[in-house]
């Protein structure tokens, strides 16, 4: 089968070989690796550092700051219009966006329309400081985004959810029959992301060999729960004083957090590093004893990259104890669930699992095991495909 995968981005300063992005050409990459051919369509903006690991065409945006996420929206129906007339698709593949011109190129090129919907609108947040016009454009941007999504998720042949959870979402919201929906999560790169020896990692991040390290990798929004982190540090820092955290990942709450800890004079306990490279995020994930994912209570239904990224790399994993990653934690032993919002069990929980390096090996081993059986990229290219047939 022929895939067009559709990318829908315009922001200034992202590039499309990084983070959500890199699930993308992960799928296209394996799916092209197991008998199909796949092409990404990407925006034209930040120009990739690296080579890009499957086939793309790459469309133009308006620069000007209305322009640009509208002349993304036409664009990425008109580029893929034009690229089958020479390469005719059997699948458009494309995750939530406010637009529904993806309805209508399916139909002009015949191609199965294909959904992925990998977080719930009402409840996305992204960190941004509130006030009265932000507050309803936020809102009458989740509205249209609904109801573009409910119009796809309609005229889609398969609803792709990363959750269980999600999946009873868009079920109730947009009265999506079961049949129709197939829950396939997120994946790792199990070759990538790979267990590498400590010492040697954190001597090519320049860190000391003799404190220890929690690590967080993700974008800096304030659904990801850093705020608890950082309210959990003082009472981590009076029983474990040699301990750093790394937190890795640009986004719009850095520099507020960075002035948190600078506020609450723990500034020498933190390490924001920015965005971590593609290329040096094993290095990045193995330097840490434990990585976390203190995502809010109202984070909604998510299935994170990087509690894949961790458990790949071996490590020991403790995050909130929401609905959407009970599947998860309850399928490996890698994962300790706390209480979301709650600074003083995770505090109580790093402490004690800092102190038991017995069981962190013992949790990063089973975490290893559990995402080469379950959650490689080429397992999730092989579940999609054998889903749309």
């Amino acid at each position: 089968m022929r895939f067009f995968l559709l990318t829908y981005a315009y922001e200034e300063g992202i590039r499309v070989d990084t983070g959500g992005f890199w699930k993308v050409w992960e799928l296209a990459r394996h799916l092209n690796k197991i008998g199909h051919e796949s092409w990404v369509f990407i925006p034209e903006i930040e120009k990739p550092q690296r080579d890009l690991p499957a086939p793309y065409v790459s469309y133009p945006l308006i620069d000007m700051r209305i322009l640009r996420p509208l002349s993304a929206y036409l664009m990425l129906f008109l580029k893929p219009l034009f690229h089958a007339f020479r390469h005719k698709p059997d699948v458009i593949y494309f995750r939530t966006a406010p637009t529904i011109l993806p309805i209508l190129l399916s139909r002009l090129t015949g191609a199965q329309l294909i959904l992925e919907i990998n977080g719930d609108a009402l409840t996305e947040r992204r960190g941004r400081s509130a006030n009265f016009w932000r507050d309803r454009i936020h809102y009458l941007r989740v509205k249209l985004i609904c109801l573009a999504e409910k119009l796809n998720a309609r005229a889609a042949k398969i609803v792709i959810t990363l959750t269980d959870g999600l999946q009873d979402v868009i079920r109730e919201r947009y009265l999506i029959p079961d049949e129709k929906i197939a829950v396939i999560q997120s994946g790792t790169n199990t070759e990538h992301c790979r267990p590498m020896d400590k010492t040697k990692c954190r001597n090519l991040l320049g860190l000391d060999e003799q404190n220890r390290y929690v690590g967080f990798v993700g974008v800096l929004y304030a659904h990801q729960g850093l705020d608890t982190l950082i309210e959990a540090s003082p009472e981590l820092l009076r029983s474990c004083p040699d301990v750093i955290f790394l937190i890795g990942g640009g986004g719009p709450m850095a520099e507020i957090w960075q002035n948190k800890v600078r506020d609450m004079n723990i500034d020498r306990a933190f390490r924001f590093v920015g965005v971590v490279p593609y290329e040096q995020l094993p290095i990045f994930l193995n330097a840490a004893d434990i990585c976390v994912a203190p995502f809010v209570r109202d984070r909604g239904e998510t299935s994170p990259l990087k509690v894949f990224d961790y458990l790949a790399c071996g490590n020991p994993v403790i995050c909130s104890d929401i609905s959407s990653l009970k599947t998860l934690t309850e399928a490996t032993e890698a994962i300790l669930p706390i209480p979301p919002d709650d600074s003083i069990a995770l505090a109580s929980a790093l402490t004690a699992l800092l102190n038991d390096k017995p069981k962190r090996a013992r949790m990063g081993n089973a975490g290893r095991k559990y995402v080469e059986a379950h959650h490689s990229w080429e397992i999730v290219a092989r579940t999609v495909a054998e889903t749309i047939v």
